[in-house]
């Protein structure tokens, strides 16, 4: 069994921004460009002097920017 932060650090995340010419597109207007940018996930869990969770924080990271 594996955690679910686990589970989410190994899942392959990919965004996916898709551009048009208007600004309200319908269902039959097509992009014009498809930016695909892929992510990693970062963990940041902070744990208190007693052991207790205090903080967890999930950032996803590109390093397409």
């Amino acid at each position: 069994m594996m955690s679910v932060i686990d589970m989410y650090d190994s899942m392959p995340w990919s965004m996916l921004f898709a551009l048009y010419h208007t600004e309200n597109p319908n269902t039959n207007e097509r992009p014009f460009v498809i930016i695909p940018i892929q992510m990693r996930m970062e963990t940041h869990i902070m744990i208190d002097d007693n052991g207790n969770l205090n903080n967890t924080e999930i950032i996803l990271r590109s390093d397409n920017y």
